[in-house]
């Protein structure tokens, strides 16, 4: 493998390495604001842990929250996203891993959240460097009852303070189920055809073919992320 090439290999490497922490949203649905709710979803895929995340509530017609306040799940909000991940069916009823659930979360959002406990009882809000609102509800009461699902909304929103409840209780503790509708390629389908084409004769690769075929399967990743693949 030549200089130029393994250059551009490990840039993508780092790309891809990103993309690994990855989760995928079973039955993530496209529209609103660029089809893609104005970058809210593909921003909530970005924040999960890496695995094929069931939820039990994603976008709906209920326009308020029991707050009063307009739900991230609104499909009349454009350009938000929100999703409800269930204690007993995501999380096999296990608290624990519902909590680190929530903690990665708010973690990837404000790396110096080190624990969940100062959100119990509370809502973790904070702002995206891209200029997304995140808003994480756990083992709260706040605009319903959040003790038996983890709520994770997103809505683009530059501007807004981490600290601001603006949007608090965006979700209206309702958890009924909707039914999964992703379709494609799946994030893992993806990332195996990055993973093939970097060990299948990349050390025999031109740097603009290396490019190339790089570029083309982090797009398929890409592509696969944004639809929500289940």
């Amino acid at each position: 493998m030549n200089k130029d090439t393994y250059l551009i290999f490990e840039q993508y490497k780092t790309v891809i390495n990103e993309q690994q922490n990855l989760g995928n949203l079973v039955g993530a649905t496209a529209g609103g604001e660029g089809n893609n709710w104005g970058g809210s979803l593909p921003k909530l895929i970005s924040l999960l842990p890496m695995g094929n995340w069931q939820s039990s509530s994603q976008k709906r017609s209920k326009v308020e929250t029991k707050s009063g306040s307009v739900s991230d799940h609104w499909d009349g909000n454009k350009i938000s996203y929100a999703a409800d991940f269930s204690l007993n069916n995501t999380f096999n009823s296990n608290v624990q891993t519902a909590t680190k659930f929530a903690l990665d979360i708010a973690r990837k959002v404000n790396p110096a959240v080190t624990s969940w406990q100062p959100y119990v009882g509370n809502v973790f809000n904070g702002n995206t460097t891209d200029g997304y609102r995140v808003q994480v509800i756990w083992q709260s009461n706040v605009g319903g009852n959040h003790y038996d699902h983890v709520h994770v909304g997103v809505k683009k929103a530059s501007g807004v303070s981490p600290t601001s409840n603006e949007g608090e209780a965006q979700d209206t503790g309702d958890t009924s189920t909707t039914t999964p509708t992703g379709s494609g390629k799946t994030t893992n389908d993806a990332l195996g055809e990055i993973e093939k084409k970097a060990t299948d004769g990349l050390s025999d690769m031109s740097a603009e073919r290396a490019r190339s075929a790089l570029a083309g399967t982090v797009g398929t990743l890409m592509g696969a992320i944004n639809k929500g693949g289940k």
